[in-house]
């Protein structure tokens, strides 16, 4: 890696991590949950089986999480279990915890690794036809995103962000570069903040997770606005009565 790289490696790790030091914010065990399920969504189109989850940590935020959560190996195995069951999936998972002085502080580095799973050839919809990917696609949700339109959400795992490597990229000063992720869980859209410096309302209240619902108004940073809605016309409010009508919406946009 060049120094030029490695000078670029450090500015985006200080703008999307390194404040948290000067915050005096340490790494949290929802955003271990949140990373291992990010790695984990792509599977939920292929089979139950065995799977092996390695965390790689900084030996500092390892020693802190160990510290806190002495059965920590343990409650993000069930927390994969309970997860993975939501989505109609059961799982047998294993977790190895590694502190490795490569991994920068306040990241997470997350791999899988599985004996009756092809990982490889695991998509985000696969061919085959299945129940889970049959809901998805059935309920025709998508964001309306200003200067973007309608952006169609056909995945079990989108990624949301200023970044250029996200699904959706939103520009706007006080999004971050991975500023959330939507992932598709127990028959439902939802919502979860990666911590973003900015942070995301919905309809006005800030939010870290939430189900996503026709009509929702997502800002981002207190400045972009999203709207979140269904191809499907309150489908679920026939249900359980509990969705209103979407409302006419304008985005503001940075």
């Amino acid at each position: 890696m060049s120094k030029l790289q490695q000078l670029e490696r450090y500015m985006r790790w200080w703008v999307e991590r390194g404040w948290r030091r000067w915050l005096k914010r340490p790494l949290t065990l929802d955003e271990l949950f949140l990373a291992v399920e990010a790695e984990l969504s792509p599977l939920l189109g292929s089979d139950n089986g065995a799977i092996t989850v390695e965390i790689r940590l900084n030996p500092a935020d390892l020693a802190y999480l160990v510290a806190k959560y002495e059965l920590l190996g343990d409650l993000i195995a069930a927390h994969v279990a309970e997860w993975s069951e939501r989505c109609d999936r059961s799982w047998q998972v294993d977790v190895l915890l590694l502190g490795q002085t490569s991994v920068w502080p306040y990241e997470v580095d997350v791999s899988l690794a599985a004996n009756d799973i092809d990982l490889a050839s695991t998509k985000n919809v696969p061919a085959v036809a299945d129940p889970l990917v049959e809901q998805l696609t059935a309920l025709d949700a998508f964001l309306v995103v200003p200067g973007q339109g309608h952006v169609s959400l056909q995945r079990f795992l989108t990624t949301v962000g200023r970044g250029q490597m996200n699904d959706i990229v939103v520009m706007g000063a006080a999004v971050s570069r991975q500023h959330a992720q939507i992932r598709w869980q127990g028959g439902y859209f939802v919502w979860h903040d990666l911590g973003s410096l900015g942070g995301t309302e919905i309809n006005g209240v800030r939010i870290t997770t939430s189900v996503l619902q026709a009509g929702d108004r997502i800002t981002l940073g207190g400045m972009t606005t999203l709207l979140y809605s269904e191809g499907v016309d309150g489908w679920r409010a026939q249900d359980n009565g509990e969705r209103g009508e979407t409302q006419p919406w304008s985005g503001s946009a940075v």
